[in-house]
């Protein structure tokens, strides 16, 4: 008599992993729409674009002494930081009130971060079929329920946009799409610690060009009204001072942030600063994709690479590592050690912050982001995995 419970068996790990992919959404929601306490981060976005509709520039004095006027609760912003090719964004949100505006950022990001899931998934699967409901389901979980996405949320960070456009370059690198990689890079610069390194790893295929100067071009098209109203010599001046104000400020100290930047001053107490950290992620990058021109290897293994390289380089904060979920659409086709390594290394950045406060495994110093030992620990790991399967890979290529 046949075992009528063998259908439901074999469809049970694919049952569990969408039940977790829906509490993940509904823990999303709560996090994103039904969140209602004032962001830290968002009303720096939201003041420099009052300020730019009033054709006030937010690089000046006027930004602090505004924040004091205009935001009334929380945490009053004292110096812009971010590129100017920010203005249409921070425009856009200066069109509604704060609290409002923070609600429709909140809800914005948390689409982001499911439609940019399901666009990996869709061409993860259109590229060599290996893509399985389970894995699938595990990524929208993973993404929702990782201790990143409420934290970046709750501060109001912009961590998703550069999310989405890791994602949407990874979708243009599997689907050969010349338009996606122009947008994917453009969102990508407006947090240039990512977008750097993406331009690098693509700037030695010449097929990719014209969508770097899309990009490029997009970007300044973007800035342009910023930079109308002010003497660009002034500017330049004045950013370049804010910048290092910027890597000053506490949240910006090693032991708050991830990667090199943290282990290696934890380890040795080394601070090295972040545009050389950025320098080494682009460099890094831009190797593995000369290697990539000069032998054919499997297009999910350089991307795993590339992707590993820029999470443990590139100065970032946990809110930030949600960079780290392609991995999960992306290995389906490694060896199982890979697989077993890079998994383990991502449990330790899922919920990175509990695990710490669990363990005890954190630095005394760190007094805002105690997970970030830990989750750099976690993108090492990664990161050996990532460079396990392109050595394997790489040898079985050679004649």
């Amino acid at each position: 008599m046949p075992n009528r419970n063998i259908g439901i068996l074999k469809s049970t790990p694919a049952l569990i992993a969408c039940l977790l992919a829906l509490l993940g959404c509904m823990y999303l929601a709560s996090k994103s729409l039904f969140l209602s306490h004032q962001a830290v981060d968002f009303p720096y976005i939201w003041l420099a674009g009052q300020l730019w509709s009033s054709g006030i520039d937010p690089y000046s004095a006027a930004f602090e002494s505004a924040g004091r006027e205009l935001v009334v609760d929380g945490h009053s912003p004292q110096t812009w930081f971010y590129p100017p090719n920010w203005w249409p964004i921070a425009v856009l949100t200066a069109q509604l009130p704060l609290s409002n505006s923070v609600t429709v950022w909140r809800t914005l990001s948390a689409a982001l971060l499911l439609t940019s899931t399901l666009a990996l998934v869709l061409a993860r699967h259109r590229f060599d079929g290996e893509m399985s409901v389970e894995r699938a389901a595990i990524a929208v979980a993973y993404g929702c329920l990782m201790s990143a996405t409420p934290m970046a949320l709750s501060m109001g960070q912009t961590s998703l946009i550069g999310f989405t456009g890791v994602a949407l370059f990874i979708v243009a690198h599997l689907t050969e799409k010349r338009l996606i990689m122009g947008v994917a890079l453009a969102l990508a610069m407006l947090k240039p610690q990512i977008g750097l390194p993406l331009v690098a790893f693509v700037l030695p295929a010449t097929k990719w060009w014209g969508s770097i100067a899309g990009a490029g071009f997009a970007s300044l098209l973007f800035a342009v009204p910023a930079l109308s109203a002010v003497e660009i010599p002034r500017f330049v001046s004045a950013y370049l001072s804010q910048l290092s104000v910027h890597e000053g400020l506490e949240p910006n100290h090693p032991l708050e942030m991830t990667g090199m930047r943290n282990l290696l001053f934890d380890a040795f107490d080394i601070t090295v600063p972040s545009l050389g950290l950025l320098t080494t992620s682009a460099a890094i990058a831009g190797l593995i994709g000369w290697r990539a021109r000069l032998q054919s290897l499997e297009k999910t293994t350089l991307l795993a690479l590339l992707l590993a390289t820029v999470a443990l380089f590139a100065p970032l904060h946990t809110y930030d590592l949600m960079i780290v979920l392609p991995f999960i659409l992306l290995t389906s086709s490694f060896s199982l050690f890979a697989q077993l390594v890079i998994a383990s290394g991502m449990m330790v950045i899922f919920r990175a912050n509990n695990l710490a406060f669990v363990t005890g495994i954190y630095h005394p110093d760190a007094a805002i982001n105690i997970d970030s030992c830990l989750a750099s620990l976690g993108l090492v790991i990664v990161a050996v995995g990532a460079l396990a399967e392109f050595f394997k890979r790489t040898s079985s290529t050679r004649p």
